[in-house]
């Protein structure tokens, strides 16, 4: 497998060390890791929409029982096809998703989505990472028209043992990039919030977390945006820590990175 596919968008793993079994199997570098790049219309220029293939890549990992599901560097579009959530209970336990850095490896939401990028509400599960990726909701560009916090980023319900390492997550429209609830063994490491909020109508939270315990935040930074509200709110969490600076002065151009 060349090592780029296309300007811009480069697999993360040599040929020897993959094997793909048609377009649709998954790309079997150890029994446990998956590569989107083996799922037929993933598509790391965000021109075509990716959320079947990424839906697929999440229960070919879970039928395997854990691992870590490899995201080649790209922006990939999602939308949630007149659904409430582009993604709905597709964490599992034991994984791992790792794509390139925050900026190379993207999931995008597409425009008119008016919905969350991801929740998991009704399945539980443990010992999940988020490790070098982005996370871009694209508040400009949905149109539902009214503040609301259940519509927005990533929902996250009863997942024990959460660590996001290294990611970003920006362009939020209202409530929170990443709103948590019940989540206990939390570590948002080395994160960046950036593009909160768009108007005096629609402001928005970089993390929300609550009831829950052990919850710590450690070297994050955040970029405020049109209309910020909080970089790490918490209601509800026994033993928490934040610790590092929760905001940071803009960027060479104000609220984007």
């Amino acid at each position: 497998i060349a090592e780029n596919v296309a300007e811009g968008a480069s697999f993360c793993c040599s040929a020897d060390a993959m094997l793909i079994r048609g377009n649709t199997a998954a790309a079997a570098i150890s029994p446990a890791t998956v590569s989107l790049a083996s799922f037929s219309g993933a598509d790391p220029y965000g021109v075509n929409d990716s959320t079947g293939p990424v839906t697929l890549a999440f229960t070919a990992l879970a039928s395997a029982g854990g691992g870590e599901l490899l995201i080649p560097r790209g922006t990939y579009l999602v939308s949630a096809a007149g659904t409430a959530q582009a993604f709905h209970n597709v964490l599992s336990a034991g994984i791992t998703v790792r794509g390139g850095g925050p900026r190379p490896s993207i999931p995008r939401r597409a425009n008119g989505s008016n919905s969350r990028m991801l929740t998991q509400d009704t399945t539980a599960a443990s010992d999940v990472t988020f490790k070098d990726m982005g996370f871009d909701f694209n508040g400009s560009n949905q149109t539902d028209g009214a503040a609301r916090d259940d519509r927005d980023g990533l929902y996250i319900y009863n997942v024990t043992g959460l660590h996001f390492l290294n990611c970003a997550f920006g362009n939020g429209r209202h409530g929170a990039q990443l709103r948590l609830s019940v989540c206990d063994r939390t570590l948002v490491q080395g994160c960046h919030g950036y593009g909160m909020g768009l108007s005096s109508a629609f402001s928005c939270d970089n993390v929300f977390i609550r009831n829950s315990q052990y919850f710590r935040a450690l070297a994050n930074s955040v970029v405020g945006g049109t209309n910020p509200d909080t970089g790490f709110a918490q209601d509800g969490v026994i033993y928490a820590a934040v610790e590092g600076p929760q905001w940071s002065p803009p960027l060479s151009g104000g609220t984007t990175v």
